[in-house]
């Protein structure tokens, strides 16, 4: 009796390990799946074909956060936009949290017809917008929280871009997918900012997925810290997790700026550093860095000039009091190693080759 309850008990240990394997492979399968479809740039257009003309003489006004490494290029992408059209572009620009309320209200103030917002989540400033709205301003938001959603608290015709789960999980499988599947994670983040504490925990949800891989930790680091400061926090990191540490992954380009050099300062050499790769937005300095190997590996691009007249053609069918927006939405791009020379990437920011502005000029009759 005791032998057949000593085989029992090592055949359901063998059983657990086989599950427990299954699901690691299961994980990284998964991830290794989307991680290789994320590298792949659309060739064609499978955005709108069809809606209202252009509106006449509209004012729109685009509040920015200009922390965010993307703002240039869509500002730049949207006065293209607004010029095909006829419009007026007016911009403003924020940084904190309290900075990016006090810009909006005073946008709002300047009674444009339409409002854009970038790069940050307008919560806090969600009465103004209520009163904006009564008074017929119309709102897009881009890389503003939950990207397609309309919420009851803020008055959105609709939010574009990737949303921050989407961006953390991407990231998140190209660490399972890069590690195959063994992960030693060190998470960056900045308290400052909820979107970014957000995105950094939906990464560590993520990783915790992948039965074999471990976040050791997540580190609270300002995006804007000088590299003294990193070198000294990086170099704390090592000291504690050695080798253990094969990966760090941060919410945006912005928090491995100065990552390779704070590498090397350790001593630490390709390829067996603990590369970086972060959520977005795939700015022209990151996607530098990712070809030539300087500490970041990879990327989350989105693609910002599309996004500024997709966002001009989405206020202008709530202009012509369209219902509900077009839903169309186009997924970022994983820039790694491996396609980091991609014509698609050829302006320093991605841009997708899917002549999307003839086609919007065909739908506005421009």
């Amino acid at each position: 009796m005791q032998t057949l309850r000593r085989a029992a008990f090592f055949s359901s240990l063998l059983m657990l390990s086989m599950a427990h394997s299954a699901d690691a492979d299961d994980v990284l399968a998964a991830a290794t799946a989307h991680v290789a479809a994320a590298q792949v740039a659309p060739k064609t257009w499978s955005g709108p074909t069809s809606g209202p003309k252009a509106a006449q003489g509209k004012k729109i006004t685009l509040v920015e956060n200009d922390a965010s490494q993307g703002a240039a290029p869509f500002a730049n992408a949207l006065q293209a936009a607004a010029t095909a059209l006829g419009w007026q572009l007016t911009l403003f620009h924020g940084t904190t949290r309290q900075t990016l309320r006090i810009t909006l209200e005073q946008a709002i103030i300047n009674e444009p017809d339409g409002i854009i917002t970038f790069g940050f989540d307008p919560d806090s400033a969600a009465a103004a917008m209520q009163a904006g709205a009564a008074a017929g301003v119309k709102f897009i938001g881009i890389e503003s929280g939950n990207a397609t959603m309309r919420t009851p608290k803020l008055p959105f015709f609709t939010r574009l871009g990737p949303s921050g789960a989407a961006r953390a999980v991407l990231a998140a499988d190209t660490a399972i997918t890069f590690s195959e599947g063994h992960a030693g994670a060190i998470i960056l983040t900045d308290a400052r900012s909820r979107r970014d504490v957000h995105i950094a925990r939906q990464m560590e949800a993520r990783l915790r997925q992948c039965s074999a891989c471990k976040v050791l930790a997540v580190v609270d680091v300002p995006r804007d810290a000088p590299v003294a400061t990193v070198q000294r926090q990086l170099k704390a990191l090592q000291q504690r997790y050695g080798s253990r540490w094969n990966v760090t992954l941060a919410p945006s380009d912005r928090y491995l700026r100065d990552f390779g050099s704070a590498l090397h300062a350790l001593g630490l050499k390709p390829p067996t550093w603990p590369a970086g790769i972060a959520a977005g937005e795939g700015s022209a300095a990151a996607l530098k860095r990712i070809a030539a190997a300087d500490g970041q590996r990879a990327t989350v691009a989105s693609p910002l000039a599309l996004e500024a007249w997709q966002a001009l053609d989405e206020i202008n069918r709530d202009f012509a009091n369209k219902d509900e927006p077009t839903g169309f939405a186009m997924p970022p791009l994983l820039v790694t190693d491996q396609n980091a020379h991609d014509p698609s990437l050829a302006s320093g920011s991605y841009d997708p080759a899917v002549h999307y502005r003839s086609a919007y000029r065909a739908i506005w009759s421009r």
